[in-house]
């Protein structure tokens, strides 16, 4: 988490960093993925257990249940890592389309701390007024700036093919963390839904027991 900080201030070494993290497929799941997804759901679960979240046209504050909570966290890191698992298959198959040969793990890497900011400002979900849009637009600024240095860097493209691969993963990106909040906005809306409780429970059980 350190170095997606590091990367907004200083993209070249963070992302110096992150190479190396990319040679571990299992060092970048356990030591940055899962540490990157898990803590905005913590967070948030948090402060709505805490003080609840203020959601509608209105802003009405909702107070929920532990079990509503952890239905909906556990629906949250899930989105997340589908997300970076597509984002990353998508980096790889534009990079290879821009005739860069890579492998998947230069993918994922790019993919986990491209989209580090976005899971860092959902920290400041855990306030009930802080909206979650908000949050996710600053972060998503964030990876698209942090990404014009990290896509050419370890996916290798030649400087021909480089700015329209990185817009190319940028739109990706950000449009793909979009989908995202906004599946975890409409869950979060109709938690009390049977149909929804039954799709969190669901959830949060395979990610219990895989």
């Amino acid at each position: 988490m350190i170095w997606v900080v590091l990367m907004i201030f200083s993209p070249a070494h963070g992302w110096r960093r992150a190479a190396e993290a990319a040679r571990s497929l299992p060092g970048l799941i356990l030591l940055h993925l899962l540490p990157l997804a898990l803590a905005g759901c913590v967070a948030e679960g948090w402060g709505l257990a805490r003080w609840g979240k203020r959601l509608g046209e209105f802003g009405t504050l909702h107070r929920f249940t532990m079990e509503e909570i952890i239905r909906y966290e556990a629906v949250r890191f899930g989105l997340a890592l589908a997300l970076v698992a597509v984002v990353a298959l998508v980096l790889q198959q534009l990079a290879n389309t821009f005739h860069s040969r890579n492998d998947f793990r230069a993918a994922l890497a790019v993919a986990v701390f491209g989209l580090g900011p976005v899971f860092l400002l959902r920290v400041l979900d855990m306030f009930p007024g802080m909206p979650m849009w908000l949050t996710w637009l600053v972060g998503a600024v964030f990876s698209a700036a942090i990404l014009y240095e990290g896509i050419p860097r370890l996916l290798h493209t030649d400087p021909a093919h480089a700015i329209g691969l990185y817009f190319c993963g940028a739109a990706v990106t950000v449009l793909g963390s979009a989908l995202a909040l906004l599946a975890g906005l409409f869950f979060l809306d109709q938690e009390r839904s049977p149909l929804f409780t039954d799709l969190g429970a669901a959830v949060a059980r395979s990610l219990v027991f895989t």
